[in-house]
């Protein structure tokens, strides 16, 4: 018997096996009876074999905004591909038939893989760049056996990161040409709306619209071409969706200007500018001009205090205007001795007696401020009488003392 199951045997006495393979082992037993009693005997046979059979143990956990969602552990045969989306986890088990039981070992085909613990790999946040072949070895004293399996991960649409296929919306000749590039996995669908209106197939035979969609590996191209009203703005939006997502690009596309315009308001950029240029220009020299009447200003208020100062009797210095007709007065340089210093005028009918004339010298720069001497001068007039002076009438001038030439 095996495992208490009885078996057939062409004697009764031997039990012989053939070809012995993992599903001979077992315990088995070997029963004798007769009238007087039973005996029963176990034997166990064991069977080594190489790895095989290898099969993977997955566990997928999925993200959803702040949301986790744990999925139950499925059986994936060696050889299959394996889904799971951008921003996932897996956790896989590998696991081999053998006797002894077999040590594991996990590889990733072109890339490289963190060491695993024992038997279990772990992908965590999975990107595109975990997408891949992934390798599980099994070995024992008799053997060993690999499987494998390939990751896919899926994404919702997003702009292609390629240079070479930029998404733009710009005028061409007289239509406007734009070009939406949509990276996804699977492919995605684009779709286009221009000013609130998406283009189908119907508004594609009753309009100037022209797609044209490419595709190359997981990028998507559409095209879109239109011949209408360029005299006004237009909102255009082109959208990728696939079954993890919709994405959509806008562009805002400017009323197209007449050249003339455009030229006549480069024109006047250039006008501007040049104005511009010649007002700090002028501004400046205004400044300079400025600056220099101040100086010329200063120098002159200067040199006019020290001729003040020095009491010169140039005769660019004007002379006090008389108040009666009658009186005349000058600076006077006395050639004799100095006269008494006069603080009355002399009474009418005695004249003072006047001093001899001569050349008039003059006096040196001192240090010092020459002393003011005062003297008055009396004309009779010839009307009126000498007793019609009063000493109102009297005005005293400064004069200078004269000094003695030098020899």
């Amino acid at each position: 018997m095996k495992e208490n199951q009885q078996i057939d045997s062409p004697t009764q006495q031997r039990l012989q096996l053939r070809e012995i393979g993992p599903k001979d082992a077992g315990k088995y037993q070997c029963l004798a009876n007769n009238l007087y009693g039973s005996l029963k005997t176990t034997v166990e046979v064991i069977v080594q074999y190489r790895p095989r059979m290898l099969v993977f143990n997955t566990s997928q956990t999925h993200r959803r905004g702040s949301i986790l969602s744990q999925g139950c552990f499925k059986e994936l045969p060696s050889g299959s591909e394996l889904t799971a989306q951008e921003g996932d986890s897996l956790e896989l088990f590998c696991q081999a038939d053998s006797n002894p039981p077999a040590t594991t070992s996990w590889e990733k085909r072109d890339g490289h893989l963190q060491k695993p613990l024992d038997n279990q790999l772990r992908l965590t946040n999975l990107t595109v760049e975990d997408e891949g072949v992934y390798v599980c070895t099994a070995t024992n004293m008799l053997g060993t056996v690999q499987g494998f399996f390939r990751l896919s991960v899926t994404y919702a649409p997003r702009l292609s990161r390629s240079p070479q296929k930029n998404t733009t919306c710009s005028y061409h000749d007289n239509d406007f040409l734009c070009t939406c590039t949509w990276d996804a996995k699977p492919l995605p669908q684009i779709e286009w709306e221009v000013d609130g209106e998406r283009i189908t197939e119907e508004s594609k035979r009753r309009g100037n619209w022209t797609v044209q969609p490419s595709v190359q590996k997981n990028e998507a191209t559409s095209t879109l071409n239109w011949t209408g009203s360029l005299d006004r703005d237009h909102n255009i939006i082109c959208m990728g969706s696939n079954s993890y997502g919709i994405q959509r690009m806008q562009f805002l596309l400017k009323a197209k200007r007449d050249p003339t315009s455009e030229s006549s308001i480069g024109r006047s950029n250039k006008t501007l500018f040049i104005a511009g240029i010649c007002g700090i220009f002028l501004g400046a020299g205004i400044f300079m001009l400025c600056l220099f009447l101040i100086r010329v200003f200063k120098q002159r208020k200067a040199l006019l205090e020290a001729s003040h100062v020095e009491g010169t009797s140039s005769g660019r210095e004007p002379q006090e205007k008389p108040k009666n007709s009658s009186h005349i007065y000058s600076n006077v340089f006395p050639m004799g001795p100095r006269l008494p210093h006069a603080d009355k005028p002399n009474p009418a009918g005695k004249r003072k007696p006047k001093a001899p004339q001569g050349p008039t010298v003059p006096a040196p720069r001192t240090a010092e401020p020459p002393e003011l001497q005062y003297a008055a001068l009396d004309f009779k007039p010839k009307s009126k009488g000498i007793s019609d002076l009063g000493e109102n009438n009297v005005e005293y001038s400064s004069i200078q003392k004269k000094q003695k030439p030098q020899k």
